[in-house]
C-alpha cells in the first residue's frame, strides 16, 4: 500500500478488482447501447496514478445510508462516508483535523467524529447546518447522556403513536403553510397536520434540552419529503402517477422508525466522538482564526449541473422555521456558489477572467439556448477560485485537499470542470499530485462524462508556491491576490523584516511583508521603484535592500526624514561622530520666547506637559536647529529620524513622560529629566 501510495483498504479492494477482472468475473456491469456503464453502486475508487479504473464502492451517499448516524437524513448530493474514512488513512501521517468547505449533510464531519478527530466546515444552507450539527454535536451529547436521551425518545415515541398523533393533529394550524406555499398541495392535508403535530410534540417534550429537540426535529425533517407528494431524485419534484403505486404514507410509522434507528445508532457508538465547528456560511470567506490550522480538506463541491440545492430542501427549511415563504430562497441562491442557472443574477457583478474558462464560455455564448449558461460557467469558476484560495489559506504547509468533481456538457459543448479546478488550484498555489478516476457518467445527450478525485497539496516551500508560468502582469496580479504570500509564516510575525523598518514609529505604516512581496513579484532584479506617496519609505526600503533602485517622495517632512534615514543609513562610526557634532550645535543654540510659545501647542496635552523643563529646553534647541536648514547630510538625517522616534512613548528610551508611542496622547507619570543626547546615542547604536 505504501509503495503505491494507497491506504490499506484501497489496496485490498484493488487486489480484489484486478483478480475479478483477470478471471472475467466483474459483477455489477450494465450495458447501455453497447457501452459498459457502472451501476450507481459500482463506481470506481481512486487507484494509483489514476490511469487504471475498476468497479468499486461508490462515492455517492448510497453506501452512507446504511451506516450509523450517516443515514439520519437522506441527502442525494452527499458523498460516501467510506470514501472519507479511506482518505483519513491514505497519507503517511494521520491528519489531526479536517475541513469541508461545503459541509452539506455532514458526511466528512461525521466520519471524522467517529474516529475521534475534530472537524470544521462551511455551509450556507441553514437546514443542512442543522443536520450536520445534530449528527455530530447532538449525537455526541446523546452518547454522553444516554439515559436522558432514551427517556425523552421513549416519551416521544408514545406521543407520536398513531392514535395520539392523529388526535394532536386536529388542533394544528395550517395558516403558516398556506402563507408560505399558497395554492401548493405538496401534502395530503392529514399527513401535513400529523407532520406539524410531530414537530410541536418534539418541541414540547424536549423543553430546554436543545440536543433532544435537535434529534427529534431531525427525525421529523428526515421524513418530510417521504410524507409528501414530492420525490427527490437529482431535484425535488412531484411524483409521477406511476411512481410508488403501492406507497402508503404513515407519518407516525415513518417518524417512529426513524427515532428508533437514532436510538439504536447512538447505543452502538463505542468511542468518544470528535467535535465539529461551523466556521462560515461562505467558503469564499473564512475567519483568520483557522488560517494554517487544517491538516486535510476534503469536499464534494456543487457540480456545474444546475442543481438548485435550496429548492431541494425548501420543505425542510420551512418545516423547521428557517424560511417563511419560497421567496426567502432567493437570497440563499444569490449568496451561494454559482452552480446553476438560477444562481445567475445581476447582483453578482462581473466574474474573474480566466483565459482557459473563456475559451469554453465563448463557445456557449454562440450555442446556448439560455444565455445564463455561459454566465454560470464563468461565475462558477470565479467562485471556485475564491474557495480554493481560502482553502489554501486554511491548510498548513504540506496539507492536502481532496476534491471530488465531475465534468459537464451543455448544448453539445464539453465543460471540463475538473481541468478548470486544477488550473484554478495551481493559480492559487496548490500542487496537483493526483487525478484519479472515480466513475464514468453520461449526460442527457449520452455524452460520456467522468467523475474524478483531484488531490492537491499545499507546498511547504515558499518558492514552490509561486507559479513560474505567471510571467505576465495580469497573471502576477492574480497570483498575488490568490496566494497572499505575506500571510504565510514567517511573514505573519509582527516584527518580521529588517529592524530599520522600526527606526521611527509612524501611523498607518504598510506592513513590511506586503512591501517585500510586492517588490519581489512585480519589480525585476535591477529594476527601479518610485513610491509617490512614500511615507516613511517601507516600499522603497524593501526595494533598495533587495537590490533595486528606489525613490521615495512625501510632502510630510517628518515622513520624508525617516524615509531618507532608512534609505541612506550611515556607518556606526559616522553616526557616533555626528552625535558629538550635534551636541556641540545644540550647546551653541539659544532658545527664544517664540520657541517656548510654540511648546504651548497641543491637542489633548501641550508640548510643555510632556517633558521635564530641562529636557524641554534641549528638545526646543534641537527643534530650532533642525528647522534651520533642509540640506542636512545623511548621517545627521539619521540622527533626526532617531530623535523623532524617542520624542514620546512608553518605553525607557522615550524623552517624555509616559505616553502612547505612535499617537501622542495625554502623558502621565512624574516629570523626570531625561538627557536628549544620552537617550539619542542609545537609540542610534541600537538602530
Amino acid at each position: 500500500a505504501r509503495q503505491e501510495g494507497r491506504s490499506l483498504s484501497n489496496s485490498i479492494f484493488h487486489t480484489l478488482v484486478v483478480t475479478c477482472q483477470s478471471n472475467g468475473a466483474v459483477p455489477g456491469r450494465k450495458r447501455t447501447n453497447g457501452k459498459a456503464k457502472p451501476s450507481e453502486r459500482q463506481l470506481t475508487l481512486p487507484f494509483g496514478n489514476g490511469r487504471e479504473a475498476g468497479n468499486g464502492l461508490g462515492v455517492t451517499f448510497r453506501d452512507s445510508k446504511r451506516l450509523p448516524v450517516h443515514g439520519w437524513y437522506p441527502y442525494v448530493e452527499g458523498f460516501s462516508a467510506q470514501y472519507v474514512t479511506d482518505a483519513l488513512l491514505r497519507f503517511d501521517s494521520r491528519p489531526k483535523n479536517i475541513y469541508d468547505p461545503f459541509g452539506g449533510a455532514g458526511t466528512a464531519q461525521v466520519a471524522a467524529s467517529h474516529v475521534g478527530l475534530p472537524s470544521f466546515y462551511a455551509e450556507i444552507n441553514p437546514f443542512m447546518r442543522f443536520v450536520a450539527e445534530t449528527k455530530v454535536s447532538s449525537a455526541a451529547w446523546a452518547q454522553q447522556h444516554l439515559l436522558v436521551w432514551e427517556k425523552a425518545a421513549g416519551k416521544y415515541l408514545e406521543e407520536v403513536a398513531p392514535q395520539r398523533l392523529r388526535k394532536a393533529a386536529r388542533s394544528v394550524d395550517l395558516a403558516g403553510y398556506h402563507a408560505a406555499f399558497p395554492n401548493r398541495d405538496f401534502f395530503e392535508e392529514q399527513h401535513l397536520r400529523e407532520l406539524l403535530a410531530a414537530v410541536r410534540l418534539a418541541e414540547e417534550i424536549a423543553g430546554r434540552r436543545q440536543h433532544v429537540k435537535n434529534l427529534l426535529l431531525l427525525a421529523c425533517a428526515a421524513n418530510t419529503v417521504k410524507s409528501s407528494h414530492m420525490t427527490r431524485r437529482a431535484d425535488l419534484r412531484r411524483r409521477r402517477p406511476d411512481e410508488y403505486k403501492t406507497r402508503m404514507v404513515d407519518v407516525s410509522q415513518f417518524i417512529s422508525s426513524t427515532v428508533s434507528s437514532y436510538l439504536q445508532d447512538i447505543r452502538t457508538l463505542s468511542t468518544p466522538l470528535g467535535s465539529s465547528a461551523y466556521i462560515s456560511s461562505d467558503a469564499r470567506s473564512i475567519p483568520d482564526s483557522v488560517a494554517e490550522s487544517i491538516d486535510l480538506a476534503i469536499t464534494s463541491p456543487p457540480y456545474l449541473n444546475g442543481t438548485n440545492y435550496f429548492r431541494n430542501t425548501k420543505l425542510e427549511l420551512w418545516l423547521l422555521g428557517f424560511i417563511s415563504s419560497e421567496s426567502d430562497l432567493g437570497p440563499f441562491r444569490q449568496q451561494a456558489i454559482c452552480a446553476g442557472i438560477n444562481n445567475v443574477s445581476a447582483v453578482r457583478g462581473e466574474p474573474r477572467f480566466f483565459p482557459f474558462v473563456e475559451k469554453v464560455a465563448s463557445k456557449l455564448d454562440e450555442v446556448a439556448y439560455d444565455q445564463r449558461i455561459p454566465k454560470m460557467v464563468r461565475h462558477y469558476c470565479s467562485d471556485m477560485h475564491a474557495v480554493l484560495q481560502q482553502t489554501y489559506r486554511a491548510l498548513r504547509p504540506g496539507g492536502h485537499f481532496l476534491l471530488d468533481i465531475g465534468d459537464s456538457c451543455f448544448c453539445g459543448v464539453h465543460v471540463p470542470t475538473d481541468n478548470f479546478i486544477t488550473s484554478l488550484a495551481q493559480d492559487v498555489g496548490f500542487e496537483c499530485i493526483a487525478k484519479n478516476l472515480l466513475a464514468e457518467r453520461y449526460s442527457k445527450d449520452s455524452t460520456q462524462l467522468t467523475q474524478v478525485e483531484l488531490v492537491f497539496r499545499k507546498p511547504t516551500s515558499m518558492n514552490c508556491r509561486r507559479n513560474p508560468a505567471a510571467t505576465g502582469l495580469r497573471e502576477k496580479i492574480r497570483q498575488f491576490g490568490a496566494s497572499l504570500p505575506y500571510k504565510e509564516p514567517p511573514y505573519t510575525k509582527r516584527n518580521w523584516g529588517h529592524p530599520l523598518h522600526s527606526l521611527c514609529s509612524y501611523q498607518g505604516k504598510l506592513k513590511p511583508a506586503i512591501a517585500h512581496w510586492l517588490v519581489n513579484i512585480f519589480v525585476p532584479q535591477g529594476g527601479s521603484v518610485l513610491d509617490p506617496l512614500g511615507g516613511v519609505g517601507t516600499i522603497p526600503f524593501e526595494a533598495s535592500s533587495s537590490g533595486r533602485f528606489a525613490v521615495s517622495v512625501d510632502k510630510n517632512r517628518f515622513a520624508a526624514t525617516v524615509a531618507s534615514a532608512k534609505l541612506r543609513p550611515p556607518r556606526l562610526e559616522d553616526a557616533c561622530r555626528s552625535i558629538t557634532e550635534l551636541g556641540n550645535l545644540i550647546a551653541e543654540t539659544r532658545t527664544s520666547d517664540e520657541d517656548y510659545a510654540a511648546a504651548e501647542f497641543g491637542l489633548n496635552a501641550r508640548v510643555v506637559d510632556y517633558y521635564h523643563p530641562d529636557t524641554l529646553a534641549e528638545v526646543l534647541k534641537a527643534r530650532k536647529l533642525f528647522l534651520s536648514r533642509s540640506d542636512w547630510p545623511d548621517d545627521m538625517i539619521f540622527l533626526w529620524a532617531s530623535l523623532l522616534h524617542i520624542l514620546h512613548g512608553n518605553r525607557p528610551y522615550a524623552l517624555s513622560r509616559t505616553s502612547h508611542p505612535i499617537t501622542p496622547l495625554n502623558p502621565s507619570g512624574a516629570f523626570e529629566y531625561r538627557p536628549l543626547l544620552g537617550r539619542l546615542k542609545q537609540r542610534v547604536e541600537t538602530a
